[in-house]
């Protein structure tokens, strides 16, 4: 079992979201993150290892689809430029599949049309704690009412 990543910077995340919010202030990715750097150091560096390592997978994982890392094709103009690296998908131990980035120029396109298909999920899956709360307040016409209010009563 692995232990969590970051877990001193994710709960600086969360306090930080929770008292921009009651502030009434706008939330999102950028306005937290600057938030998180202006009061909250000590947490970041305590846990720059694992910081640095989700990052570096973060930007690893949108190397497929980064626009400028891209390989043109030399004599075409009716197909849009490929990705410097594709993922192939593999049959690894059990039922699992395993991704690989490819680098472009070397894949063929048997190994991409012939690449393992992800099982297919045969479990529905449950709708989130929002969405059935959200559509048991509906039920109710209790649309305007905000989730807060509704669970204090």
């Amino acid at each position: 079992m692995s232990r969590r990543k970051a877990p001193y910077v994710k709960q600086a995340l969360a306090s930080h979201a929770i008292k921009l919010a009651a502030a009434g202030k706008s939330i999102n990715s950028r306005s937290l993150v600057a938030s998180l750097y202006a009061d909250n150091m000590a947490e970041i560096e305590k846990d720059m290892d694992d910081v640095i390592s989700v990052g570096l997978m973060v930007l690893a994982g949108r190397l497929t689809t980064a626009k400028d890392t891209t390989l043109e094709r030399a004599n075409s103009s009716d197909h849009k430029a490929l990705p410097l690296l594709i993922p192939l998908r593999s049959i690894g131990n059990g039922a699992t599949t395993r991704t690989e980035l490819v680098l472009s120029r070397n894949a063929t396109p048997r190994q991409y049309l012939n690449q393992a298909k992800p099982a297919e999920r045969t479990s529905v899956r449950k709708p989130s704690a929002v969405q059935q709360l959200a559509e048991e307040m509906a039920e109710k016409g209790e649309l305007d009412t905000s989730f807060g209010e509704y669970l204090a009563r």
